[in-house]
């Protein structure tokens, strides 16, 4: 597969995503990673409880990456906060719209724009997130929703940070695995 052109250019659209297990969870039909996709986990890196403010460098170059994120919704007061990779992906918590927001731009794809979802009414919002080298998915509070998107990083451009803007965010829990 040549993940760097896109398909609207090769006249073909698809994202072939992690198999997934569906499960009912009060009456809702939920969907999460099999227990196997665990079985590509390389190198773990911990993420520490943190009152973030600003950008803090989670990896320089990010190529096949899970990341899990615990925030706490009710202590985040900042407007946005989240994870981007280089300057073309962004997965953030809109706290001033309440939704969670996956925004990819990649001008050289024609690519600018955003797909989102409320937040849950929960004090604590958990993300896992896969990212490869041409796609990310993201999995919300063990299964309630899923966000699935290619994206079109260039060589250089996967530094992958966490960032809060205009406030504070509380991260409780995280890790970081880089994937075989």
């Amino acid at each position: 597969m040549r993940g760097s052109l896109s398909t609207k250019r090769e006249a073909w659209a698809g994202c072939l995503t992690l198999p997934r297990e569906l499960f009912e969870r009060h009456g809702r039909l939920c969907q999460r990673p099999v227990r196997e996709a665990e079985s590509l986990r390389g190198t773990c890196q911990p993420l520490h409880p943190v009152r973030l403010s600003g950008t803090q460098l989670l990896a320089e170059d990010a190529q096949a990456v899970e990341l899990v994120l615990t925030w706490h919704t009710l202590d985040s007061q900042a407007e946005h906060y989240g994870i981007h990779l280089g300057d073309g992906l962004r997965l953030y918590v809109d706290n001033q719209a309440g939704r969670l927001v996956l925004w990819r731009r990649y001008p050289d794809e024609g690519l600018d724009g955003y797909r989102s979802i409320a937040l849950p009414g929960a004090e604590y919002l958990t993300l896992r997130v896969f990212l490869d080298r041409s796609s990310v998915e993201v999995f919300v509070n063990d299964g309630d929703a899923t966000l699935s998107s290619r994206i079109y990083p260039q060589p250089g451009t996967r530094r992958l940070s966490l960032y809060a803007a205009h406030g504070e965010a509380v991260l409780t829990d995280g890790s970081l695995w880089t994937l075989a």
